[in-house]
């Protein structure tokens, strides 16, 4: 679900200079954690239960961290402004809602996303096909 959006934006063509390797993402996309945890699932190809697993394993690791990266791109926090500009979920409720006690391992995970999409080529098709959906899906919203 698109909480809310502008009408006719499109992230990637005129009036969005960004791209979510060089810049925050959009104050005015904000869209719902259920929504953003689907499209990663889908990108990655795994289950959303995956996300919530205790494990280092790649297969299950690499999406956890496309997950936190994309959060923090299109998550914000209900309410909360900073210079009229929406602020992105903080690092500490996302631990929350993955059950973790420290958010610390979180914010290690969102960087790591950031250098594999530049250096895995698995990995950056991945999320260049979650960013493909999140397209799709804030024109459809």
């Amino acid at each position: 679900m698109i909480v809310r959006c502008v009408p006719d934006f499109d992230l990637m063509g005129e009036g969005a200079d960004w791209h979510p390797l060089t810049a925050e993402g959009p104050s005015h996309v904000r869209l719902a954690y259920t929504l953003v945890r689907q499209i990663v699932a889908q990108g990655f190809d795994v289950p959303e239960a995956a996300f919530l697993e205790r494990t280092h394993e790649r297969a299950i690791a690499w999406p956890r961290f496309g997950l936190i990266f994309w959060v923090r791109t299109y998550c914000k926090e209900p309410g909360v402004t900073s210079q009229g500009k929406a602020v992105p979920m903080s690092f500490p409720a996302l631990a929350n809602r993955l059950g973790y006690a420290d958010h610390t391992s979180l914010v290690h995970a969102a960087q790591r996303a950031r250098e594999l999409w530049s250096s895995d080529l698995a990995f950056g098709a991945k999320m260049d096909r979650c960013w493909a959906i999140f397209q799709e899906s804030v024109h459809a919203g």
